[in-house]
């Protein structure tokens, strides 16, 4: 199994099975699932503790540009917290849809 199924498998996300009809499930319905969860499978949100540049004159706090930054990062956890797969799934905005044609199955649940 690669490392980005493996990551959303020990996330909950999905379930493998191995074998000739082998491959993945998801666990929950879409809308069961925030982004967040999703994001935080591949590289969960970290804000700064200190300054990311170790600035001395600092003084182990954050200049006003990483304070913002951090509410930056605060409003994109706490916006994928409140959206969920279905939310995504449901938006149409005239962008490249997520599979190549609309005759394939974006999401598969038993």
């Amino acid at each position: 199994m690669n490392p980005e199924a493996r990551r959303r498998v020990r996330a909950g996300l999905v379930e493998s099975q191995r074998g000739p009809n082998g491959g993945f499930a998801m666990t929950r319905e879409p809308h069961e699932i925030p982004l967040l969860d999703i994001v935080n499978s591949v590289e969960p949100m970290q804000r700064f503790a200190k300054c990311p540049l170790n600035i001395k004159s600092h003084g182990g706090r954050l200049c006003p540009l990483h304070r913002r930054l951090n509410e930056v990062l605060a409003h994109a956890e706490e916006v994928s917290r409140n959206t969920t797969l279905a939310d995504v799934l449901a938006e149409s905005g005239g962008s490249i849809p997520l599979c190549r044609d609309e005759t394939q199955t974006l999401v598969k649940l038993d």
